[in-house]
């Protein structure tokens, strides 16, 4: 393992008998974990892109203009009522 290598613990099925999820570690190097995070970030638009770091990132990338915070409000609002539709 080389010293930028971090080991993850990734859940690959369940087994219903014993109720827990079976695990496999698995070691990533930067290359993987670059990936990874590219990929997660590519499969959503600009403003849930945003919005995700707007909500998960302590430290603000910059302050959001005024028409980009309509945008995440509108496309939050636009979200939580088809969520209200499917139930």
């Amino acid at each position: 393992m080389k010293q930028n290598d971090q080991v993850f613990n990734v859940p690959v099925r369940y087994d219903v008998e014993e109720q827990r999820e079976i695990v496999a570690k698995v070691t990533l190097d930067w290359r993987q974990m670059r990936e990874i995070v590219e990929n997660f970030f590519n499969y959503m638009c600009y403003e849930e892109r945003m919005m995700w770091i707007h909500q998960n990132v302590k430290k603000k990338p910059r302050q959001l203009s005024p028409q980009e915070q309509r945008k995440i409000d509108l496309w939050e609002k636009t979200r939580k009522l088809r969520r209200a539709k499917e139930i």
